[in-house]
Order: C-alpha cells, then structure tokens, then sequence
C-alpha cells in the first residue's frame, strides 16, 4: 500500500498519473471485485454446467481485464507525457499529432475494456454467492466510471487530432461507445 500511497500522492501533485490512469485504476478495482466474486461464486455454489461454465468464463475475463487495465494506467502515463513533450516549439506538428492520437487511444481502450468486461458481468449477479453479491455490483460502478472517464478524455482529446484517417478512426470508436 505504501505504493499506492505515493502514487496517489503524485496524483494528487505532479502532472502524471493523470485522470486516465486513475479511471484505468478504478476500473482494474471493479475487474478484481468481479473477479474474486465469480471465484467464490464457483467455490461456493452448484451451478448447472451452463452457469458454471458462464461464471467461469467471467472470471477468466475480469482477470484479463484487470491485468490490462493496470496496463492502460501505465499507458496513459507514456501518453501524456508524450504530448507534454510534444509541446514545446521544436516538436513537429506531425509529432504532436501523433502524440495526440495516442492520448486519445489510451481513454477509448479504457472505455471499451470496460464496456466489454460490463457486458459480461450480469449473469453473476443472479447467481452470486450471498456474502459476496455486493461486490459485483460495485465493482460494475467502478468499470461505468471507467467507460465515462475513458470517453470524456477521449473527446476533449480528439479535437488535437486534425482530420486524419486515425482521426476518423477514432471518432467512430467514440461515438460506438456512447
């Protein structure tokens, strides 16, 4: 925890981590409560071969997802500072495009990671181990926090993208996930 406490702590003072990363986080948080409720979920219940084999599937996913969304925190990270460093006067404008591209990318790969892992989770909630049920409720909190911050940074972002093919790309994997 003495990690997380200075990291927090630079959150909170330097210009990276940034709100991305934190929303990445977040959603990682809401991946593992999912996880760990499908896990006991298993231990715990008779489930047909159906919802066992559902429940199962959930667990593999939020596990992925959890580990790729500690990822994109990191991600947003070399984003952004990227842009920063792209905006000094010596930086081309095709540099600073591209900087922008891929501070776009990393809040639409949030959004849909966590949109992919929120589409899953719903079964778990009907077949949920009792002591463990608010757990992927919350935790489907935290991954709708992640699709609404991974889409509001994505489209202040874009506008520093220019009218570029990976522009475009982007703008129509923003407008899928609204």
């Amino acid at each position: 925890m003495k990690e997380f406490g200075t990291w927090l702590n630079d959150l909170s003072t330097k210009p990276l981590p940034g709100a991305v990363a934190a929303a990445a986080v977040t959603a990682a948080m809401g991946a593992a409560l999912i996880a760990k409720a499908a896990r006991i979920t298993l231990e715990k219940r008779q489930l047909d071969g159906d919802a066992r084999s559902t429940i199962q599937k959930l667990w593999n996913l939020a596990e992925e997802q959890r580990a790729s969304l500690v990822d994109l925190a990191s991600a947003d990270d070399r984003a952004y500072r990227a842009v920063l460093d792209a905006r000094s006067s010596a930086a081309s404008s095709s540099t600073r495009t591209r900087a922008w591209l891929q501070a776009t990318e990393t809040p639409i790969r949030l959004a849909e990671e966590c949109r992919l892992l929120l589409d899953y989770t719903a079964p778990l909630l009907d077949t949920c181990w009792p002591a463990v049920c608010p757990d992927p409720e919350i935790g489907m909190w935290f991954l709708e926090t992640g699709i609404r911050a991974g889409l509001a940074a994505a489209q202040g972002n874009i506008a520093y993208c220019g009218d570029t093919p990976e522009a475009r790309s982007l703008r129509l994997r923003i407008a899928a996930l609204k």
